[in-house]
């Protein structure tokens, strides 16, 4: 007969054997009941937002705006703001205008604190306000309307604009595209004038 060795048999009562825990690490959980929904309130109005998350490790909560940016809190004069870097928005990325008229090229931008704004052409030359171009700001708390009026447009001024905007918090900038819209006299059609690409 063949005895077969199990060294787990001869430990009596009195040994010792180490135990190991494993910690095992369980991914964050947002807990919808006791985290805020979609709120709606005016500018410059107090909201409290909540968020209860549950995880191994406990999970680390950060906020963010809709389009991702970091929003960091900021108290100034008892009151709390965010800073928030630069977002433009372009709510028309390509123009066409006939020559000869005034174009008006909008942007954008939110952000907190207030940001150094202006526009460049043909990701070159800062344009500036004068004879040939308008530029105004129109600032309501965190966000800002940059406009650009381009005065007898001309086929010089064909070509990619950018609306830029800085802070201390970062940089961003929107693209739009300004292209010529050709008149015809009301008597020849678009048609009549590209038959056989002429």
């Amino acid at each position: 007969m063949v005895e077969k060795y199990f060294p787990w048999k001869k430990i009596n009562h009195l040994t010792k054997l180490p135990i190991f825990l494993r910690t095992i690490g369980v991914p964050p959980d947002i807990i919808n009941d006791e985290t805020s929904t979609d709120v709606s309130v005016q500018e410059l109005d107090n909201v409290t937002l909540s968020c209860t998350a549950t995880g191994h490790p406990p999970p680390k909560i950060t906020w963010r705006r809709e389009d991702h940016e970091l929003m960091l809190l900021k108290k100034i004069g008892g009151r709390d703001f965010y800073k928030v870097a630069p977002s433009v928005i372009v709510p028309n990325q390509l123009l066409g205008a006939p020559l000869g008229t005034d174009v008006v090229l909008e942007c954008t931008v939110e952000a907190y604190p207030n940001t150094i704004n202006y526009w460049v052409k043909n990701r070159g030359e800062m344009l500036l306000d004068g004879p040939k171009y308008t530029i105004t700001e129109e600032r309501s708390s965190y966000k800002d309307l940059m406009k650009l009026t381009i005065r007898q447009f001309s086929k010089n001024d064909i070509g990619t604009y950018n609306c830029v905007s800085t802070n201390s918090l970062g940089k961003s900038e929107g693209t739009l595209r300004l292209y010529e819209i050709k008149l015809y006299p009301s008597s020849q059609s678009a048609a009549e004038v590209n038959i056989g690409g002429e």
